[in-house]
């Protein structure tokens, strides 16, 4: 049997608007460890630990807000991961220099850093495992479209003819063919109809298993034909605090036999404003699970004509919702941590609206 554990977003950095009392501010107080303490076993019961990792790691001395900190790498290793995607939107926002610095320190701490781009051969260089007889190879890709440098060469972007091409040479030596892509539309809870699509495409052409972020919110997941989709992983350590479906998500378990798709386990986690992670209790725990199941419910067996309805009025819902509550949160939130970077950084923010810079 082989074993993969799968969780979503990762920012080791404090976000805009918890300068001075996010997560990095945190593990700079009490350490990695603290983060992880209740969930590190089933971190470590995986053969392979996977996560996305939303921020550069940036040196010391270089801090900025939504970033981390190479130190920070072995920490990440402790709790048990080894192969992180870095193949994200958020990954080139301190840099290419932030993209090297994030591939060495990853590699120093025994992790292999997930979407980087391949050669000529290939558009993701592979990542692969030699587990129990059995060949496993992941592939990273974004389809989120890059803003802070358009022309990056350095993560591996989804194009259907190349990823195609990367599929048909692995399938040939891989045994279990996993895909990490970072898709979809953020905020809701389900798949908008191109994200189904295209997770189901892979499926079609080799992949065993779909590993989704980037919506911040956990989504279903769906058996389709021999492989499974997981939709969206959430965020899992994500100092997102104004919107508990950012908060909640689950570590999800796939063992992996020679006969059959994996079998899906998961674990409902929160992240709490202390920002620990912790598992959720039984009444939380089954209202996430039967959540996800009502919404499976929508993704499985029904026609794009039928399905697109039901996600326009939960994006409907979001746009109208989210920015109330993030700007709520901002202002209840600005007397803590550096009230003066989170004033700076709303002026920069205003100003980037106005000349439509990132």
């Amino acid at each position: 049997m082989i074993r993969m554990v799968a969780v979503g977003d990762i920012s080791l950095g404090d976000h805009y608007f918890n300068m001075g009392h996010g997560t990095a501010t945190r593990i700079a107080r009490d350490g990695m460890a603290a983060i992880f303490h209740e969930v590190r076993d089933e971190l470590l019961s995986g053969d392979i630990a996977f996560a996305n990792l939303e921020t550069p790691l940036l040196k010391e001395g270089q801090a900025a807000a939504f970033c981390g900190s190479v130190a920070m790498a072995p920490g990440l290793k402790a709790a048990g991961f080894n192969i992180l995607n870095i193949a994200n939107n958020h990954i080139l926002q301190h840099g290419a220099a932030g993209f090297h610095y994030t591939v060495e320190a990853l590699k120093a701490s025994s992790i292999s850093p997930l979407g980087v781009r391949g050669g000529d051969e290939y558009r993701c260089e592979p990542v692969t495992r030699r587990i129990n007889g059995r060949t496993v190879v992941v592939l990273g890709y974004s389809q989120v479209r890059e803003v802070f440098s358009p022309s990056q060469s350095l993560y591996a972007q989804f194009e259907h003819g190349a990823v195609l091409s990367d599929l048909r040479k692995v399938s040939e030596w891989a045994d279990v063919v996993i895909v990490s892509l970072h898709f979809g539309t953020e905020g809701i809870g389900l798949p908008s109809v191109d994200a189904r699509s295209t997770a189901r495409w892979l499926i079609e052409h080799g992949a065993d298993v779909v590993l989704g972020h980037h919506p911040h919110v956990f989504q279903p997941v769906e058996r389709y034909r021999d492989g499974v989709i997981l939709y969206s992983l959430g965020d899992f350590v994500f100092d997102l605090f104004w919107r508990k479906s950012y908060l909640d998500s689950a570590i999800a378990r796939l063992d992996f036999t020679e006969s059959a798709a994996p079998a899906v386990t998961l674990t409902p986690v929160t992240f709490g404003k202390s920002s620990t992670l912790r598992k959720l209790s039984a009444v939380e725990r089954d209202l996430f699970l039967e959540t996800l199941r009502r919404r499976g419910e929508q993704i499985a067996n029904v026609c794009d004509e039928e399905y697109a309805p039901g996600v326009a009025e939960m994006l409907s819902r979001h746009d109208r919702y989210d920015a109330l509550l993030k700007s709520f949160y901002f202002l209840s939130a600005l007397p803590a941590g550096s009230t003066r970077k989170k004033l700076r950084f709303l002026s920069r923010k205003l100003r980037s609206r106005l000349t439509g810079t990132p």
